[in-house]
């Protein structure tokens, strides 16, 4: 039963590639650092239209990467989570291209490790994958929506309060 569910997405995802490889948006998305053909057909499927969005934030919420803060009046009881609203499907791959980046990347290995610094205590590298999600899905939106190639002086700069 499993077998056959694998086997199924598979041939979907296989079927995906043949209708997306041709198109701009995904010769462009494949040019990004470390990022195989599945991960990019996932990652356009998810994302639909890029068209359709005005900004990076908004392709964040869709993958329900954009925070949830517990709060009651001048009171904040528990740490911001992150909303889960969203497509769990483009959540789950840009969670694993983040975690290939972190591995392969010194760029996304420094700002990982950054985020873990900023935020220490029980979760830190599972907080600071989910920042490197937000920034990969940021840099996905700029590249599609500019239609440009990806570019590392532009798409890695350190913000100057880290």
């Amino acid at each position: 039963m499993i077998s056959d569910a694998l086997e199924k997405e598979d041939m979907w995802l296989t079927k995906a590639i043949e209708l997306l490889e041709h198109r701009p948006d995904y010769q462009v998305l494949r040019r990004l650092p470390r990022i195989g053909t599945p991960t990019a057909a996932a990652i356009l499927t998810g994302i639909e239209d890029i068209t359709k969005y005005r900004n990076g934030k908004q392709l964040v919420k869709l993958a329900g990467l954009d925070l949830k803060v517990f709060e009651s009046g001048a009171t904040m009881r528990k740490r911001p989570k992150i909303s889960h609203v969203g497509s769990a499907y483009l959540r789950h791959w840009l969670y694993h291209y983040a975690k290939r980046l972190v591995a392969h990347d010194l760029h996304f290995k420094d700002c990982h490790q950054r985020r873990k610094e900023r935020s220490p205590g029980k979760g830190a590298g599972q907080r600071a994958l989910v920042a490197v999600s937000d920034k990969i899905i940021r840099i996905v939106y700029r590249v599609l929506a500019d239609n440009e190639r990806y570019n590392p002086k532009r798409d890695q700069v350190v913000p100057a309060d880290t």
